[in-house]
């Protein structure tokens, strides 16, 4: 008789977290970062590293879903949050980059989504702007960014989306000073949109001059840990971009669940780094900052 060798206390916790999301995912509501979209990257995280393919499969079903949703609203002219559709044009173009499905439909996808962030780029570079829509021009250039690297192949149209991917970047540089500089999860989210954006030729230079405007903002000494893209952040110890992303004013079950998926997505990180500390003291820490952790989800 062999002895079943008893899991690490990190893989029981998260399997227990992954079960309890599957579970609870209809509660999560939003169809953006600040809801089914972290889920579905938990869940497809989780089943990639844990090779559980029911999971997947689930995020799959989950996500078509919630495109499915979001797309038959630009039909209707009832879409009331551009920015939360460039999120999931954005994660489209990432979960295919990831490897997690493939998808035929991609390029009709984006064509969609597409129309509808060039009108809304050019609607807040019309108006006077207020910082209010920082966060919002942020998400729609995140989005141009990363459909100019896609559409390289494709010269008339990569065109037009080159005009709005600049046009957005020239409006968030105009705005860097306006941040109040007690607004640090704001300023290190505009610096991890110019550090995404150094490779894309097209926007360099916007890039150079804007890390340079946060860095007298915001000195980087100590922010050494922040990823190369939103979901790259979710990953890290750095949580006060995600945190900002996170922000709502949801029910407390809602609440919940959404520091659920932060908690699991940081776990399966773990996992990854296997850091040289006690899993334990891992929770107590992430438990120990309300600053951080419980802010924003107030």
């Amino acid at each position: 008789m062999v002895m079943k060798k008893k899991p690490k206390l990190e893989e029981e916790e998260v399997h227990r977290v992954a079960q309890f999301l599957l579970i609870n995912s209809e509660a999560i509501r939003g169809n953006h970062f600040n809801g089914s979209l972290s889920l579905i990257y938990f869940l497809f995280e989780y089943s990639r590293f844990f090779e559980k393919e029911d999971y997947s499969l689930f995020a799959f079903e989950h996500f078509e879903t919630v495109l499915k949703q979001e797309l038959s609203k630009i039909d209707k002219n009832s879409y009331d949050s551009y920015s939360g559709l460039a999120e999931i044009g954005w994660s489209l173009m990432k979960f295919i980059e990831e490897g997690y499905f493939e998808s035929d439909d991609l390029e009709e996808i984006l064509s969609m989504i597409d129309k509808i962030v060039f009108y809304e780029v050019e609607m807040l570079s019309r108006t006077s702007f207020e910082l209010i829509y920082l966060p919002q021009l942020l998400f729609l250039g995140v989005y141009l960014e990363e459909r100019s690297n896609l559409l390289v192949s494709h010269n008339d149209y990569l065109l037009e989306t080159k005009e709005y991917l600049l046009i957005s970047f020239f409006e968030i540089g105009t705005n860097i000073g306006n941040i109040p500089i007690e607004n640090k999860e704001l300023l290190k989210l505009c610096r991890l949109f110019y550090k995404n954006g150094m490779s894309n030729v097209i926007i360099s230079h916007f890039c150079i001059e804007g890390l340079k405007k946060i860095e007298e903002l915001l000195p980087s000494n100590n922010d050494s840990n922040v990823g190369h893209n939103l979901f790259d952040n979710l990953k890290t110890d750095s949580i006060e971009i995600v945190d900002y992303l996170y922000k709502n004013k949801k029910g407390m079950e809602d609440r919940s669940l959404k520091k659920l998926i932060l908690l699991g997505i940081r776990m399966i990180n773990y996992n990854k780094i296997k850091k040289n500390k006690s899993f334990e003291s891992y929770l107590e820490e992430f438990n120990s900052n309300p600053r951080s952790n419980e802010k924003a989800f107030i």
